[in-house]
């Protein structure tokens, strides 16, 4: 089992330096977001962890179904966003 052993924040820090420092021209990102679903706690850590700011504008509920019409669960998304500049500025 792989859980808890950092890989995707590693992997996550190596696209981002690819993403805006190694390839800016091929890329031309401003910024990357990250949704998580906010009942999802371990998913929430990630974009924390990476220094990503939460973003509030965007509510967005989804609803959980099993076959036919039944709503088992419903959530919302958590937005977070890095821009460039604040990458950037963190690998300073």
């Amino acid at each position: 089992d792989y859980e808890g052993q950092g890989i995707t924040i590693c992997s996550c820090i190596r696209l981002l330096d690819y993403i805006f420092l190694e390839q800016p021209d091929t890329f031309q990102l401003d910024s990357v977001e990250i949704h998580c679903l906010s009942k999802n706690v371990k998913s929430i850590r990630i974009p924390v962890a990476l220094g990503f700011q939460q973003a509030t504008d965007r509510p967005e509920f989804i609803e959980f179904k099993k076959q036919g019409d039944s709503i088992v669960d419903k959530d919302h998304l958590v937005y977070y966003v890095m821009t460039k500049n604040d990458w950037i500025n963190r690998k300073k």
